[in-house]
């Protein structure tokens, strides 16, 4: 199965986005890797997966 998550880029126009495809196993009802976290034994808690990667190209564009 192909999964595809999408983000508008330029709020509230709504006129560039950003997409991540992933492959996952069949009949996989959730998203993988849509949000995820773990423990960083340096950092503690760390946030990561395809919403999180998505804001960060999102604030990276806004702040050029």
């Amino acid at each position: 199965m192909v999964i595809q998550v999408v983000a508008s880029q330029d709020w509230p126009e709504v006129t560039k986005y950003a997409g991540l495809v992933c492959a996952q196993p069949h009949r996989e009802e959730l998203i993988q890797d849509l949000f995820r976290s773990w423990k960083d034994p340096q950092r503690g808690v760390t946030y990561g997966g395809m919403i999180r990667y998505l804001i960060g190209i999102c604030f990276k564009f806004v702040s050029l």
